[in-house]
């Protein structure tokens, strides 16, 4: 009965993850929606083209060296351990493949626990919200190099050191950042960062009363991919949290835990989630006077900026710190 039970807990996750896929790919899209919105006609065609290369440049790098480096990392290495699984993480490795004589493992993490696809589509979703910052100033071979760098190398990194059981971050300082909020975002925004000053600011023609930081150039655009990535954010939080995967010696089963092992609830963590976006997109509006991209922005705001512990947070809280977040951006 242990076998066939563990067998139906493993079947159970892998048909989880199959169908998280489809709602994660929601957020790409919508953030190639987001930046077509934002990107004028004459660029529009480049911008496009340029994104879509995005999607098989990551595939392809994570394959031959993401899942290695987040394995090989999770300890340092040399910190609290040595280069862990990294081993079984290689390309040619059978456990890359579908190895169907596998048999399943609760303790095998490399097979039965978030599959190493939920960290392919972080990978590209990271260098998208990196490429949505050097629109119209960047050339197509140099967004592939970025793109490979920042999410096969140091996104990686950072998730193994920092948003895994075993990670160093995590068993020496008690780091907790459970849907990568800080992980992702602190990441992404100092590397963009890094980007953008030697490519100084976008360069063009513009009318005297013209900002091209508050550009629209298409809102129906940017409020279809806001929306995609409301939905797609929501999907990677289910993605965050392992369903049926502690079972104890008395029988009972803890049915899911964060991606620390730890207990929590799918209601609680969406109830946050909803808080934290009406907190952001109510601020947004209110601090703005109505303007559509304050209200879609502060709600992504409010999502990002509580992340990190709406595991823990009561609703009340996670909208508080929600409107807060929001606020202060918007000052800052």
């Amino acid at each position: 009965m242990g076998i066939q039970y563990e067998g139906v807990v493993v079947l159970l996750r892998e048909i989880y993850y199959r169908d998280l896929v489809i709602l994660m790919l929601l957020t790409p899209i919508g953030l190639l929606f987001f930046k077509l919105g934002m990107t004028s006609k004459k660029h529009r065609i480049a911008t496009l083209t340029q994104n879509l290369m995005l999607m098989p440049v990551s595939i392809i790098s994570f394959f031959l060296f993401g899942w290695f480096f987040y394995k090989g990392f999770e300890f340092g290495p040399g910190i609290t351990g040595g280069w862990g699984e990294s081993g079984a993480a290689l390309p040619w490795s059978e456990f890359m493949a579908t190895n169907l004589n596998a048999t399943p493992d609760p303790d095998n993490l490399i097979n039965t626990s978030i599959p190493w696809h939920i960290f392919l589509l972080f990978s590209i979703i990271v260098v998208s919200i990196a490429a949505g910052s050097w629109i119209e100033r960047i050339r197509g071979s140099a967004l592939c190099i970025l793109s490979v760098i920042l999410g096969s190398v140091f996104w990686v990194i950072a998730a193994a050191w920092g948003w895994s059981e075993s990670g160093w971050l995590v068993e020496l300082v008690g780091y907790h950042d459970p849907f990568a909020g800080g992980v992702i975002h602190c990441l992404v925004g100092g590397f963009a960062l890094g980007v953008l000053l030697p490519l100084g600011p976008r360069l063009g023609k513009q009318r005297e009363i013209f900002d091209v930081r508050k550009t629209i150039h298409n809102p129906w655009m940017i409020t279809l991919g806001m929306l995609m990535i409301y939905a797609g954010f929501l999907s990677f939080y289910f993605a965050a949290q392992i369903p049926l995967i502690k079972t104890f010696d008395s029988g009972n089963v803890i049915i899911t835990t964060n991606i620390y092992g730890a207990p929590t609830t799918m209601y609680g963590t969406t109830f946050n989630y909803f808080l934290s976006l009406a907190g952001g997109m109510m601020m947004g509006f209110i601090l703005s006077r109505g303007n559509l991209f304050w209200i879609l922005g502060g709600g992504l705001t409010g999502l990002v900026s509580t992340s990190a512990g709406n595991d823990l947070y009561h609703p009340l809280q996670a909208f508080l710190i929600s409107v807060f977040v929001v606020w202060l951006v918007f000052r800052t």
